[in-house]
């Protein structure tokens, strides 16, 4: 089945069913920040979810919408802030978030 992920400014992540069915959210302070992107991010063979909001956290969220890591950055994340691409070509996503002032590069889930 194909889902519709979306961010609001509410601070709010919606995977909805494409009948509009809500399927699962995820909710924390600080309105979400540009793009919402779907991967597998960790080489477990399922679909996570990246998001940032403007209070400058970066989420990975499991197929669920629960939670696997979270980090601050300094400063909010900007529109259109994540993207994700094997750019070493070693087989695993690096995920990329720019903030206000810098530009981050994940190769594996940070530390908490």
């Amino acid at each position: 089945m194909k889902e519709i992920i979306v961010g609001a400014l509410d601070g709010t992540v919606l995977c909805l069913a494409p009948t509009g069915r809500i399927l699962w959210q995820f909710h924390r302070r600080g309105s979400i920040s540009g793009s919402v992107i779907a991967g597998d991010f960790d080489g477990d063979r399922l679909l996570e979810v990246v998001v940032g909001n403007h209070n400058g956290f970066v989420y990975l969220l499991g197929p669920r919408g629960v939670p696997e890591w979270e980090h601050w950055l300094s400063g909010r994340v900007g529109y259109m802030g994540v993207a994700a691409e094997d750019l070493d070509r070693d087989g695993l996503v690096e995920v990329l978030v720019n903030s206000d002032d810098h530009l981050y590069s994940f190769s594996r889930p940070p530390d908490r």
